[in-house]
């Protein structure tokens, strides 16, 4: 045998062996390295989770503790036991909360008298402004005479007799708060040829600064500016007459 066969002989027995190898080499268990790798990634989530569950127990420690030098006793800060399990429990979210004493601070040795509770304060009494009312307005609307007569809480009554020259301009009628039929009515009328001006105010008679005035009494009077009111209080109502003077040319 030359060298050249020798070295083809050589080769094929090198690739043959080689082959062999490659498939007698068995392949290595992967069972092991993924069980190791489970058994980290579990050691890791237990460590998140006890990371996370220290936070919140601090939170709700540090509010016992602030509990306890407000009250000096822990006793008052059971009470809160469940929102701070509730705190414990968030996740991903925010609870804000207030604490403080209901107990009054004692006045003893004050040099002037504390205010009064706002419940023991005596009710204030509205301001009557000679108009449609300004105290709780809820909201206004403009409606026809015969709109008027129902929307009314009080029987309207509709004037039999206007001086001559004026004309019907407008009905505008008030709702109090939390009330659902008005408790105001305003008639405005104008002078078909000068600028004179007539309103008929009428309203709920505790509306008025008069409301203790008998019946069917009537007062009448006159400001420098040209305005005269006529008022007068009948069963439930209150009614004013204002009238502006007329210009004469």
């Amino acid at each position: 045998m030359n060298s050249s066969e020798f070295e083809d002989e050589f080769d094929r027995l090198f690739e043959e062996a080689v082959s062999k190898s490659e498939k007698n080499v068995p392949a290595p268990d992967a069972d092991p390295s993924w069980q190791r790798m489970l058994s980290k990634l579990r050691r890791e989530r237990l460590r998140a989770k006890w990371l996370r569950a220290a936070k919140w127990s601090g939170i709700a420690a540090a509010s016992l503790i602030l509990g306890t030098f407000l009250f000096q006793s822990l006793q008052p800060t059971e009470a809160f036991r469940p929102m701070f399990e509730m705190v414990y429990k968030v996740k991903g979210g925010s609870v804000s909360m207030n604490v403080g004493s209901t107990d009054r601070g004692s006045t003893e040795g004050a040099k002037t008298a504390p205010p009064p509770p706002d419940d023991e304060l005596a009710p204030q009494p509205l301001k009557d402004n000679r108009d449609l009312p300004e105290e709780n307005a809820f909201r206004r609307e403009k409606v026809t005479m015969d709109e008027a007569v129902v929307k009314t809480q009080f029987v309207l009554p509709v004037p039999g007799y206007i001086p001559e020259g004026y004309i019907l301009q407008e009905v505008t009628i008030h709702y109090s708060i939390g009330e659902s039929k008005a408790s105001a009515a305003k008639l405005t009328y104008s002078h078909e040829e000068d600028s004179g001006q007539l309103s008929i105010l009428v309203r709920k008679r505790s509306f008025s600064e008069k409301a203790d005035q008998p019946d069917g009494k009537r007062e009448l009077t006159a400001s420098p500016s040209g305005i005269k009111e006529l008022e007068v209080n009948v069963g439930d109502i209150n009614l004013i007459v204002k009238e502006h003077w007329r210009k004469v040319c």
